[in-house]
């Protein structure tokens, strides 16, 4: 049972790390990029 806490602690892990990447970078993703002259890439 100590490969599977392991692996439970690894899977933990990354959904905790993929939470927090959503909360703080996918937002900044989602905002509309509009470059110094003026052309407005678009979101993403």
């Amino acid at each position: 049972m100590v490969l599977f806490s392991g692996l439970l602690e690894i899977l933990m892990a990354s959904l905790l790390y993929l939470y927090f990447w959503f909360q703080v970078y996918y937002p900044i993703l989602q905002q509309p990029r509009i470059s110094q002259d003026g052309y407005n890439f678009g979101n993403g």
